[in-house]
């Protein structure tokens, strides 16, 4: 039975708890310690605990309710020691052990705030009550140490870094099957709420309404900077739901499009090796990544990167007086409000209102660096594909890799306010490499035959092509820079 301590025990007991001047920041940890010795004696009924006053000013700092605040001052005092298990809890209470199953609604509560972190530890077989333990972490103990609210998880404010290292340590913890894919999840939308004034979180509520879609989204961008983008999408399946058949129904929901991860544009499938396929990042979802890391260069589809103006070095270019002047009359065009115009004008004409510009020279010119400095002046995003790293491509089956960068680059037109630029670096390479001429110190007419669809294409498309040499019937408007 709960009742008072006699006055020689309460006395030394005060004692004991007397750790700081008057006027001094509460001592939340010696109001936890004296709710404790309460609990233990009163057992689970929390409403006549004598130490009311610890109770009240504890419920108030961390916004829980009187119970609440108990059971939390128990769970902090105990995990201190150990973690705590179902049947710790049963022996502090004096309880049976079913007794405190009706407690876990309050402690998931307690999870949710962050105040509690539940530990399963399953040795990979299925879940029982026996594998479950709870802790208090640090930083909660922190905020109570040091009366400082702005410790707790709730409170704290996080930059996109530190929200993808704080969801690498879930995910650890979830690959060790240490916590549950309910818990992971509730870390996750933790996260995002923490993180929710980022712009790509931002963007995953205004987009996706499922915790489980937002946490694989960023899970897509942990492993896009951690070097893994190629990981099968089963793992994802197996992270982050719990058993066969939702990973079945996920994974039939993303293949038909019918999953709100496709349906927005956040995530789309992407074909790899033995008729599978890959998750990765939409356009739009890459190019909003680049502005918390604009050193990114964000590979997709074979060799093709797509490059932010943002992370463009400024570089000054020389050239002579031919081709500066031809410089200077392609950036203007590729203005913003200028190519508007332009192809406003083409449309009413009925000629191509795409733009095809031909860099040719020999190497080391700066036709590359030219491309990269176009695109920084005219604020444009530069999709660069070199093909002479991917002359396999141009070959049989192959060629539905081309395609796959072409439509790629479509989709980024779609996605993006300002068109990308689409530049074909080493253009000549693959040419040779298909028409057999390898060994051929020029170009000839199969080469202009080849390019001839690329030039005259009625597709709203801005492309940049990079050649070393190009035969006289397509040198006229071009630009050889030197």
């Amino acid at each position: 039975m709960c009742g008072k301590r006699s006055t020689k025990n309460q006395e030394e007991y005060n004692l004991t708890l007397n750790f700081t001047d008057e006027g001094d920041e509460p001592d939340y940890l010696s109001m936890i310690e004296s709710i404790s010795y309460d609990v233990e004696e009163c057992g689970l009924l929390f409403e006549i605990i004598p130490d009311q006053e610890s109770l009240l000013s504890l419920s108030d700092f961390l916004s829980l309710s009187l119970s609440q605040s108990a059971l939390f001052s128990v769970l902090a005092e105990m995990s201190l020691r150990e973690d705590v298990t179902i049947d710790l809890l049963a022996r502090f209470f004096k309880c049976k052990v079913v007794r405190i199953l009706s407690l876990l609604d309050q402690i998931e509560f307690l999870e949710k705030r962050g105040f509690v972190k539940r530990i399963v530890k399953t040795e990979k077989r299925k879940e029982t009550y026996r594998d479950l333990s709870f802790t208090v972490p640090k930083n909660v103990m922190e905020a109570l140490r040091t009366a400082n609210p702005g410790l707790l998880e709730t409170n704290r404010k996080l930059d996109f870094t530190a929200l993808l290292d704080q969801l690498k340590q879930a995910l650890n913890e979830r690959e060790d099957e240490l916590i549950t894919v309910p818990q992971f999840l509730r870390e996750a939308e933790s996260l995002l709420k923490q993180g929710s004034r980022l712009p790509f979180v931002h963007y995953l509520n205004t987009k996706l309404s499922k915790t489980s879609s937002k946490t694989l989204a960023l899970l897509l961008v942990l492993f896009r900077l951690s070097g893994r983008a190629d990981t099968p999408s089963e793992y994802f399946f197996s992270i982050l739901f719990s058993n066969l058949r939702e990973q079945i129904e996920f994974g039939r929901h993303m293949t038909n499009g019918r999953h709100e991860l496709v349906r927005s544009g956040v995530v789309k499938l992407s074909s790899s090796e033995h008729d599978s396929y890959q998750l990765v990042l939409g356009p739009e979802a890459q190019n909003l990544l680049s502005i918390d890391f604009p050193d990114l260069a964000l590979a997709d589809v074979g060799q093709n990167k797509l490059r932010s103006h943002k992370a463009i070095k400024e570089k000054t270019l020389y050239f002579n007086a031919e081709a500066g002047n031809r410089i200077i009359e392609l950036e203007k065009l590729l203005g913003r409000k200028e190519f508007i115009r332009y192809r406003e004008s083409a449309a009413r004409l009925g000629m191509s209102h795409g733009i095809t510009a031909i860099f040719f020279g020999p190497p080391g010119t700066g036709k590359t660096e030219l491309a990269l400095q176009i695109a920084r002046k005219t604020q444009r995003d530069l999709m660069m594909v070199d093909l002479s790293q991917t002359r396999s491509m141009w070959f049989g089956e192959s060629e539905k890799q081309v395609k796959r960068i072409f439509d790629h680059y479509r989709e980024l037109l779609v996605a993006s306010q300002n068109e990308p630029i689409l530049f074909i670096n080493e253009a000549d390479q693959a040419v040779r490499q298909q028409i057999w001429l390898s060994k051929l110190p020029e170009l000839t007419q199969e080469m202009a035959e080849t390019l001839a669809p690329t030039i005259s294409s009625q597709n709203p498309e801005l492309k940049l092509i990079d050649i070393n040499e190009i035969p006289e019937n397509l040198r006229a408007n071009l630009v050889r820079v030197n």
